[in-house]
């Protein structure tokens, strides 16, 4: 039986710059200002479509939430529970759409963290938020 032998400690650094997309930049990476956003070289070719595929359903998501709200307020449906919910679910829907699809696509185009703390903690909780409030207030009684 051979016995187990160990890997050397350079392998698993060059296989996640591998997955991360940034081989090529392995040399280049004293450089580099981490200060900034710093695009992942995976992505840089091709990072116009990911804007794109993000800008249209989030200015959608925006414009019909928007209008969802605005005609339960003129009509002045927000009486009822039914349509309370769907205020709630729109404005929760309109966050997500104005602040968290931003971020995250941020998150997936850059390399490092440029957010800050604060937002590395609350990001979290605005990405599930949606969710957490559509099962609570369905969950109430009305």
């Amino acid at each position: 039986m051979k016995s187990k032998e160990t890997v050397p400690e350079a392998i698993p650094a060059v296989v996640a710059q591998m997955i991360l997309g940034s081989f090529e930049a392995h040399n280049r990476s004293a450089n580099v200002d981490y200060s900034s956003p710093v695009l992942k070289p995976v992505v840089a070719r091709i990072y116009p479509i990911f804007i794109l595929l993000y800008f249209v359903p989030a200015a959608l998501g925006i414009a019909s939430n928007v209008l969802v709200v605005m005609y339960i307020s003129k009509y002045k449906l927000y009486r009822e529970a039914t349509q309370a919910f769907m205020v709630n679910l729109a404005v929760c829907h309109i966050v997500q759409c104005a602040f968290v699809l931003p971020i995250t696509l941020m998150v997936m185009l850059i390399q490092n963290w440029v957010f800050g703390q604060f937002l590395c903690f609350f990001l979290p909780l605005l990405q599930v938020s949606g969710t957490n409030v559509c099962n609570f207030f369905s969950r109430s009684p009305s």
